[in-house]
């Protein structure tokens, strides 16, 4: 089995680009929660998140990526953290070794449910008393410029669609969707390419950015949380706590079998010793009180192997 070791790292987050201006927030102690200002929100849903700030200045210092239209405006900003991980690697995807490299960046590609916000606008426009009518709204859909200008959803990229046209990688491109474990199983199914020989290199790592759409969901399911108070609303480890937070980011990690990242004098950041993915069956959000699966699939197996 092949060795498997990090060469770049990458990561745009609420406090702005840059893997080094995050972790210099988080030794601070600085607060990235805030006020939701990019839409408007009533009701249940707590108007508060950590969000990525606008970044145009930092997007603009790339020609090539500021000229390229994306569908999802978050896609540059994400792809910010890509290209921090690209220059720190050192890796040259022009090279025909590298070429072939994956791109498994576990996103949220674009979906219609989206423009919620045009559906509601459209809606009230066309049953205006309240009464649903298909055809109306239909009609009304057709005709509206917001729904109007919206490309083709084959024509969307998500980020791996991205950062592999950008860099012509013709590796496996592979999102990972399963929930809040995504990043970390698009991280270890890559290691588990890596190290079986059958990939040499890899942008790995997970994108997000929440909307309208999906603060309605958590917060029907209890999930959200209703503290308002962007200092104290997350307190994941309090007994009181109330919910989670939503946060928009992007982290990336540049995977590279050892003796490729030995040849080209690539330092080397830190080494993946192993990986493990299950499920207990027990609930959708919550893991089995008495960690059976844990248990039998990692803890046990651990043991046996030492």
């Amino acid at each position: 089995m092949k060795r498997v070791v990090v060469t770049g790292m990458g990561a745009v987050s609420a406090f702005g680009s840059g893997s080094e201006t995050l972790w210099q927030a988080l030794l601070a102690g600085e607060n990235g929660i805030k006020s939701v200002q990019q839409f408007p929100l009533k009701g249940d849903i707590v108007a508060i998140a950590a969000s990525m700030p606008e970044l145009s200045q930092e997007i603009a210092a790339n020609k090539k990526l500021a000229n390229t239209d994306t569908e999802d405006p978050a896609i540059r900003k994400f792809f910010l953290a890509v290209e921090e991980a690209v220059n720190q690697s050192g890796i040259n995807f022009d090279d025909p070794v590298y070429q072939e490299s994956a791109c498994m960046i576990a996103d949220r590609p674009y979906s219609p449910t989206l423009d919620v916000d045009t559906y509601i606008k459209d809606y009230a426009l066309a049953c205006p008393d309240g009464n649903t009518d298909l055809d109306r709204w239909l009609a009304q859909l057709k005709r509206s410029p917001e729904m109007y200008k919206r490309a083709a959803l084959d024509d969307v990229d998500s980020i791996n669609h991205f950062a592999a046209r950008y860099y012509n990688l013709t590796g496996p491109s592979l999102s990972i969707g399963t929930a809040c474990a995504s990043g970390n199983n698009a991280i270890g199914e890559a290691f588990e390419k890596i190290r079986r020989g059958r990939l040499t290199s890899a942008i790995v790592g997970g994108a997000y950015d929440f909307d309208v759409n999906t603060m309605i969901g958590f917060t029907r399911i209890g999930a959200l949380t209703t503290n308002p108070d962007p200092d104290s609303a997350c307190s994941p480890f309090d007994a009181k706590r109330s919910g989670f937070v939503m946060g928009s980011g992007c982290g990336v990690l540049i995977l590279e079998e050892l003796e490729s990242a030995q040849r080209r004098g690539a330092k080397i950041l830190a080494e993946v010793t192993g990986y493990g993915s299950f499920t207990d069956g027990y609930r959708a959000t919550d893991p089995d009180p008495e960690g059976r699966a844990a248990i039998e699939h990692w803890l046990v197996p651990s043991r046996q192997q030492v």
